[in-house]
């Protein structure tokens, strides 16, 4: 394939102590005390840099410092490709947010950036195949910007840009032309392998915009179809509900037709109480008209045959009595127990349906949860150096979060990031409460001041529309958009 190297010369001045730096850094080439020329290294993990080979090859002393900052640390270059024209530098202590490696080159015609001195970019898209030996594309870039990284739309690296030396010795640089020339991923990622150089890749593919809002299409049809979903589910639940309200007048029907066969059980033994008390008094008067029956023993002996066969007769109708009247009682107690398995019954089915209820109710909240909607806020002011800046906070996603989101310049951990050195990695905290958009300052090195007035360290403050928002001396205007906006 290419011809790579490791080689070193001796160090020059290094610094034993960490220093933070963006991506992009600003090299300066100088031989001897004269600048030979300026560009630009990116960083690929802690203390490696990459540029151009042709743009280091112009002097002897290699300066790298961060955008914006007065200090620089001295570099080696320990790698180089030069049919690439790719260089590899080292700078001791080098620390910072490294640029992430793309997974693969993206398609011809896809837009792609260069970044330059100040995170400057320019915009350009891909001319040559993603199989091409050498990166072709209309990013134009100026003179101080050689050896700038090239990336997609997701800001992955895929590139870095050529120099090409010119004049007596090449100890000068041709002025970027169209089509732009820059070193591949695959030649990127081959040098990086031969110096053993471990940086952060993309784990998945980037998707162009075209396919980024075919998926943000099939997510809202996904949302869709689950809210049809739940407001299906939430009608078997109602259904549901309404055969058990018609089951439970079902039973309670049936419970009054039991009471009101138990009173017709107790008035049917009552009246078998009575026709005992007429029986006992019936053979009361028997015994009466016996003892009369024996004090008149002449007239009552040719009847007394007679009467016994009487006697006898009304001892089996009260026998006859008595048994009928256990099997009553005996069927009264059936008839209980029946009433204590049916209160039982139902009292299940009403537990039943307390659960259920429960369960609908989470269901509501549930659905409730999934269809918070909130207006979009548009932050727009501009950057130290004159730039407009516009930020816009996705309202709907915010409500949603629990957690809130954050501004920062720190894309790790920042949900919208401000690339500007005097915005802290993580700046302010925004949540929506009570429909309220509140935001609290993350102890930020700078500060945040509503409408001038500074905000205190942790502590949230409400945000209206039309309010001026400072992060450090950046002015924002808040504007709460429309959904239509």
């Amino acid at each position: 394939m290419q011809a790579i190297r490791r080689w070193g010369i001796s160090s020059l001045l290094l610094f034993s102590s960490a220093v933070l730096a963006d991506p992009v850094m600003h090299l300066e080439v100088k031989r001897g005390s004269t600048l030979a020329a300026s560009g630009v290294a990116t960083l690929v993990a802690d203390g490696y840099l990459l540029t151009s080979l042709t743009l280091t090859s112009l002097g002897k002393e290699l300066l790298v410092s961060p955008p914006g900052s007065p200090e620089s640390s001295a570099a080696r270059l320990v790698a180089q490709s030069e049919t690439d024209d790719l260089a590899l530098l080292q700078v001791s202590g080098l620390a910072g947010t490294p640029v992430r490696l793309a997974r693969e080159m993206p398609e011809r015609g896809r837009t792609l950036d260069v970044v330059g001195r100040d995170n400057r970019k320019q915009r350009g898209v891909l001319l040559s195949e993603p199989t091409a030996q050498q990166v072709a594309h209309s990013a134009m870039y100026g003179q101080n910007a050689f050896g700038s990284p090239l990336l997609n739309n997701c800001g992955d690296l895929v590139g870095i840009n050529r120099a090409q030396a010119r004049g007596l010795l090449n100890r000068r640089l041709d002025a970027p032309s169209l089509p732009l020339r820059a070193a591949p991923l695959s030649a990127i990622t081959e040098l990086l392998a031969s110096a053993d150089v471990k940086l952060e890749q993309a784990s998945e593919r980037c998707l162009s915009q075209e396919e980024m809002l075919d998926q943000a299409g099939t997510e809202a049809r996904e949302s869709a179809e689950e809210q049809q979903r739940l407001i299906e589910l939430q009608e078997q639940i109602n259904q549901r509900n309404a055969e058990l309200e018609r089951a439970r007048l079902e039973i309670e029907a049936a419970l009054t037709e039991q009471q009101r066969q138990l009173e017709q059980q107790r008035t049917t033994l009552d009246e078998a109480e009575r026709s005992k008390e007429e029986l006992e008094q019936e053979k009361q008067r028997l015994l009466e008209a016996a003892e009369a029956i024996r004090e008149d023993k002449e007239q009552l002996e040719s009847k007394q045959s007679e009467l016994e066969a009487q006697r006898e007769t009304l001892e089996q109708q009260l026998q006859s009595t008595q048994a009928n009247l256990q099997h009553v009682i005996y069927a009264g107690l059936g008839l209980l127990g029946l009433l204590i398995i049916a209160f039982a019954v139902l009292r299940k089915r009403r537990k039943q349906l307390q659960q259920e209820q429960h369960l609908n109710a989470q269901a509501r909240e549930a659905l409730d949860a999934a269809s918070l909607t909130w207006q979009d806020i548009l932050l727009s002011g501009e950057d130290p150096d004159g730039k407009t800046l516009r930020i816009k906070i996705n309202g709907t996603a915010l409500i949603r979060s629990n957690d809130g989101q954050i501004i920062g310049r720190h894309p790790a951990s920042a949900d919208y990031v401000i690339n500007i050195p005097e915005v802290s990695r993580e700046h302010l905290h925004l949540v929506i409460r009570d429909n309220r958009l509140m935001v609290v300052d993350l102890a930020s090195r700078n500060g945040t001041r509503i409408n001038g007035t500074r905000l205190e360290g942790n502590q949230p403050a409400e945000l209206h529309d039309g309010d001026t928002l400072s992060l450090g001396t950046i002015e924002l205007k808040v504007a709460f958009m429309d959904s239509a906006q």
